[in-house]
């Protein structure tokens, strides 16, 4: 790597010898400093070793994995942990360890054996044994990490387990410190493996000393996915709240502080060269900060482990626990073998131009940055950079570029020049002029392309388009950033068909956003938090109360603290507005409600014929049967009012007056695109029950809602590649177990899976007693919860737990459903279906469900129909 290392490590030597004198710190608190690092509760022998450069939690995604909450505490079981043979379990595991990495790195060629002779244990070995040995050695780590594991379970589960017995809020806090030390073990190592990544790119890339195209865009992907990694650090640090004594062991006051403030900007072509000089500084302190609370946090777990144990034996009181400290809901996971693949072999044309092999071209990585100046230092050229402007918002916009004014249109982007290496001031506003944000944005580099998101109101990614034998690269998901630069080679728009190529194979990177989308998708594809809100916020304040998804938001934006600030100042816009008005009534309290409507009242009686005030009008009668009536009749003397034509359908469909319902459904989905969703869904339950629901019939009213296509999706044999909606069609089939095999270990989604198998048709006893046997809230939803109570019943179980979630439902269908139950019971059916009117088509169709599960093949015919047809296979068990 150094041309006279001889020469070089004389000059390293004499440089340490100038140290002043004065800096030598005396021996005795040298030795004070040494027993500091040494008196850590996780080395104390009677662990064993088996806290000391392990990790208990790197083996598994999920922190629910860690614990065997159904074990019930003994007390002998304190006294069997941590057994010696833990300490020969562990040497076992340091021989496996090194064995294998010098046995692999032989097989590479990164090693020489001696002598030309492999020896292993005192067997020599040869050199075409070397893949079963090694397949045979990683068997061996395999079963011993295996039963380390299973020994870190049996830990944290008998703790566990003792501290339930005390309570005063131990279990929580030993939870809590578990979650800590694994949030921050895992992000520790996701950090580390993602720069290991970008050392191995660019020492791939740059051991020609000739980068190539492909090359810089294989070391920018890795450098971003290591950026998003540092900020996702950061940017999540406020959900970090640590407890006191971790919080006293780091020496700050909040994990925020900790980290410092996040200076690093992105990487581009422009600056790589110096993001590549520091990006080493910042991986170093982030990591060990991530490393230093899991340290803390595992001596305090295991501190707080000891008390727990100590006063069970003893039975005795203990004091309250700390407060628990938490981490965030979401975070990344590295197991242990899913790491980046790292390359280890150059290609041909590579090997031919270095004549050398993979080690010292990975070696040259320090001195890597000269040559990647080469190919990306364009800093120098004078050129125009380009812009391009996404409006993610659902209404027309004007954006200001300094000089320059671009009008867009809902959804749509368009690309202007402007001047490199200066600040330019950007400014959107309404068509009608008022302001929706005002700033100044840093023009890096020459021919860059920079990305204005406006508002930051979407997500956006980056992904590649693969044609022919090209290989497919993972997704980058940018979260939603207002100001970005990209290397994409399509922005905002389908990728070519067709490319031309001489490889055989060929990519085109797309940028995409998603402003179009449900606000579910949209909150899928961003983890912030903070910019989850924000978006929703953003959507909330701006869209067009005719745009598709205002309604979505708006529903979205409810539970904000600002969202009544935002609801107020479009109002003064627009004190018109029945979207506006309807929301405004929605989230009303009681007193805001009655002051509202009497003002709705009187300005109805001064407008006669304003069919919009009258519409609002009526929805402030509270009751239910006077407020349809009044319904009725405002449809009738504005047949063509889509807000009286919503509401009209609605009551002709819980009166199962199906062909007026869907004639009125479908001129309201004309009229009110912000309710499209919801009419939508509601036309497509009507068209099946009276099998009108061809297959165009279908795709035209799900166009553009992705989770009404996703309904659609699951009732076919199209491939998919979800878990989840693999289980779903194997439900929609009957393929019960296999519904039950398929699905994620996500618990939540496995136990809803499990809720709608097991009240199936056919569903076999064990499915049943596994699903009897769930918590009482697992897998429970609105959908879900109807499956339950008739497996219940059909068990002769008690069911009123599960009534739970019927009960959050409006009195009047609560009453409607305990009415239904207490006549199945007794096998009044005719009284069962009476007690259903009035139920909107959904509801009726979950109680017709809850009937077939109970009476099985003596259903009503038209219970079964209702049901398989009124409900999508997702929301029901299989029927048969």
């Amino acid at each position: 790597m150094f041309d006279d290392a001889t020469s070089l490590r004389a000059q390293v030597t004499a440089k340490f010898m100038e140290a002043d004198a004065s800096k030598v710190v005396d021996n005795q608190i040298l030795l004070k400093s040494l027993d500091k690092q040494f008196n850590r509760e996780h080395l104390k022998s009677h662990y064993r070793g088996v806290y000391y450069g392990r990790s208990p939690v790197r083996a598994v995604g999920n922190i629910a994995d860690l614990y065997d909450n159904n074990r019930v505490f003994q007390l002998s079981d304190l006294d069997a942990l941590y057994p010696e043979s833990l300490s020969q379990d562990l040497e076992q595991l340091g021989q496996l360890e090194k064995e294998l990495e010098q046995l692999r790195a032989i097989q590479a060629g990164h090693l020489q054996a001696s002598g030309g002779r492999i020896n292993l244990r005192g067997r020599e070995i040869k050199r075409t044994e070397l893949p079963l040995v090694i397949r045979s050695l990683e068997k061996k780590l395999k079963g011993v990490e295996s039963a380390l594991n299973a020994h870190d379970k049996l830990c944290r589960s008998v703790h566990l387990a003792a501290a339930k017995q005390l309570q005063n809020g131990w279990p929580e806090y030993l939870q809590a410190l578990l979650a800590v030390i694994h949030y921050a073990d895992h992000s520790a190592s996701n950090i580390r493996d993602a720069y290991g990544f970008l050392n191995n790119t660019i020492g791939v890339a740059t051991a020609t000393r000739k980068v190539d195209e492909s090359g810089v865009q294989r070391i920018i992907d890795a450098v971003n996915s290591l950026y998003h990694l540092l900020e996702q650090a950061y940017q999540e640090a406020d959900q970090v709240v640590l407890d006191n004594i971790v919080r006293q062991r780091l020496e700050v006051t909040t994990w925020t502080e900790a980290l410092g403030e996040f200076k690093l900007g992105t990487a581009n072509r422009d600056n790589i060269n110096q993001w590549l000089d520091v990006i080493s500084g910042w991986v170093e302190h982030v990591a060990n900060t991530f490393n230093a609370l899991r340290m803390h946090a595992l001596e305090q777990l295991l501190i707080s482990e000891s008390v727990v144990a100590r006063n069970v034996r003893q039975a005795k009181a203990i004091i309250p626990a700390p407060t628990p400290p938490t981490v965030p809901n979401q975070y990344g996971v590295l197991l242990p073998g899913k790491e980046r693949k790292r390359q280890t072999k150059l290609g041909w044309w590579a090997r031919f131009q270095t004549a050398d092999g993979m080690i010292p071209a990975v070696a040259r990585f320090g001195v890597a940055s000269g040559i990647v100046a080469v190919v990306l230092g364009f800093g120098g050229v004078v050129g125009k950079s380009d812009m391009t402007v996404y409006n993610g918002l659902g209404r027309s916009i004007v954006v200001q570029v300094d000089e320059q004014s671009l009008s867009l249109t809902p959804y749509a982007s368009t690309s202007v020049q402007v001047e490199p290496n200066k600040k330019i001031q950007i400014q959107a506003r309404t068509s009608e002029g008022a302001v929706i944000e005002s700033f100044e944005a840093e023009v890096k580099g020459s021919f860059a392309h920079f990305v204005y998101n406006v508002a930051a109101a979407s997500p956006l990614i980056e992904w590649t388009n693969v044609y022919g034998n090209a290989t497919q690269r993972p997704d980058r998901n940018l979260g939603a950033p207002r100001w970005v630069s990209t290397t994409a080679d399509v922005l905002f728009g389908d990728p070519p068909k067709s490319i031309s190529t001489k490889s055989g194979g060929g990519t085109r990177e797309v940028l995409t956003g998603f402003g179009l989308e449900s606000v579910a998708m949209q909150m899928s594809l961003i983890d912030d938090s903070r910019q989850r809100q924000h978006v929703i916020a953003m959507h909330a304040r701006w869209d067009a109360t005719n745009s598709r998804r205002v309604q979505d938001w708006l529903d979205a934006a409810q539970n904000d603290a600002g969202f009544e600030r935002i609801l107020a100042a479009r109002l003064k816009e627009a004190p018109n507005d029945v979207v506006l008005l309807r929301t405004q009534q929605n989230i009303a309290t009681t007193e805001q409600r009655q002051a509202l409507c009497m003002s709705l009242r009187q300005r109805a009686e001064a407008q006669a014929e304003n069919a919009d005030l009258h519409y609002l009008s009526d929805r402030c009668i509270d009751d239910e049967s006077q407020k349809q009536a009044a319904f009725l009749r405002g449809h009738q003397q504005w047949p063509k009012h889509p807000w009286y034509g919503y509401a009209a359908a609605y009551i002709e469909a819980e009166n199962m007056q199906w062909e007026l319902a869907l004639k009125d459904f479908d001129a309201a989905l004309q009229g009110l695109p912000a309710m499209r969703s919801q009419i939508a869904l509601e036309q497509m339950r009507i068209s099946r029950l009276l099998q009108r629901d061809s297959t165009a019939n279908m795709a035209k009213l799900a166009e553009g809602e992705p989770s009404l296509q996703t309904l659609l999706l699951i009732e076919t044999n199209k491939p998919v590649e979800s878990p989840e909606l693999k289980a779903y069609q194997a439900l929609y089939r009957g393929e019960l177990e296999k519904a039950v095999s398929l699905v994620s270990n996500e618990k939540e989604s496995k136990a809803r899976i499990l809720r709608l198998a097991a009240a199936s048709t056919g569903a076999s006893t064990s499915l049943q007693q596994k699903a009897l046997a769930l918590p009482v809230d697992a897998g429970i939803d609105h959908k879900t919860v109807w499956a339950a109570v008739g497996l219940a019943l059909r068990t002769q179980r008690d069911y009123e737990a599960y009534l739970k979630v019927i009960e959050q439902m409006p009195a009047a269908m609560t009453a409607s459903y305990r009415e239904f139950i207490l006549k199945l019971k007794v096998n009044d059916l005719a009284g069962a279906e009476q007690a259903l009117n009035g139920l909107p088509p959904e509801y009726r169709a979950q109680a017709y469900t809850m009937g077939v599960i109970v009476l099985g093949r003596q259903a009503p015919t038209t219970w079964r129909d209702g049901a398989k047809r009124l409900l999508f296979s997702s929301e029901r068990p299989y029927l048969g």
